[in-house]
């Protein structure tokens, strides 16, 4: 957790430096303040921030926040909430500088959207092609979506909420229920920005926020975000089953010498 205005060092720095050391470059960051401008927050985002809450902080909304989530505010608010406002130019060198950072690995992952427009739908998936994610699938039917979910295995779920026949929120919950692996990051796509909403998609298991007209950016860098963590949990996942192999094969070594060693004695 991370004031921006602390006395001796700005919280600008702090981050630089949380980012640039081996040992905390993937600790995910929350920053806390209560004037930060939407400039300051597109900087936050770029350096690597991974969540932002304001001042006074809500006590029922920061507990629900799971310290894997990714949630941040930048640009001008809009109904309470946040819309970014960049010309052409500028999304093209941001799009090509989150291109080149993480793309490769991220670009092999797999994204599901769960979304009953296939306006919505298309314009994601052009975000996505054009930025070199490769491995997109889409549902239309939210009936569908639950088993699709299971078949895919998404590393990362794009999911409206208000859909006929199922709602995102049912989905979401059949989606938690159903999961029997390491953390999958689900981002909830509304025009909604209603709290209780919110709060209802983050008691059911969401990650994040997308807010309906998509900015292209926006979309970008919460998604970046929140495939380099679940590539991390991937990792932490193998690097323990690696280790949990090991000391398996040690103990039946061990037993093994045991073993032979009674039968000497005897």
């Amino acid at each position: 957790l991370l004031d921006l205005h602390l006395p001796d060092i700005p919280g600008w720095e702090v981050l630089a430096h949380l980012k640039a050391g081996e040992t905390t470059q993937n600790v995910p960051v929350v920053v806390i303040s209560a004037d930060a401008t939407a400039r300051q927050m597109k900087r936050l985002l770029a350096a690597g921030a991974h969540t932002y809450l304001t001042k006074p902080v809500d006590v029922v909304e920061f507990p629900g926040r799971r310290r894997d989530d990714v949630r941040c505010h930048c640009g001008e608010r809009t109904g309470g909430r946040v819309k970014f406002a960049l010309s052409r130019d500028a999304f093209g060198r941001l799009r090509n500088l989150h291109r080149d950072g993480g793309s490769a690995q991220h670009g092999r992952m797999k994204l599901l959207i769960i979304d009953d427009e296939p306006v919505n739908v298309a314009l994601l998936q052009d975000i996505l092609a054009e930025s070199g994610y490769t491995r997109v699938q889409s549902v239309t039917d939210s009936r569908t979506a639950v088993d699709t979910c299971l078949a895919f295995k998404p590393d990362l779920v794009l999911l409206d909420l208000m859909m006929p026949h199922v709602d995102g929120f049912t989905v979401l919950e059949a989606l938690r229920t159903s999961e029997n692996e390491s953390f999958v990051p689900v981002i909830v796509l509304t025009a909604d920005a209603n709290e209780e909403t919110e709060r209802r998609a983050l008691r059911a298991g969401a990650t994040d926020f997308l807010l309906k007209p998509f900015d292209h950016l926006e979309v970008l860098l919460r998604i970046g975000n929140l495939l380099e963590l679940r590539r991390l949990h991937l990792h932490l996942d193998n690097q323990r089953a690696a280790l949990e192999e090991a000391v398996f094969l040690r103990t039946a070594e061990l037993r093994e010498a045991q073993a032979q060693l009674a039968q000497t004695s005897a």
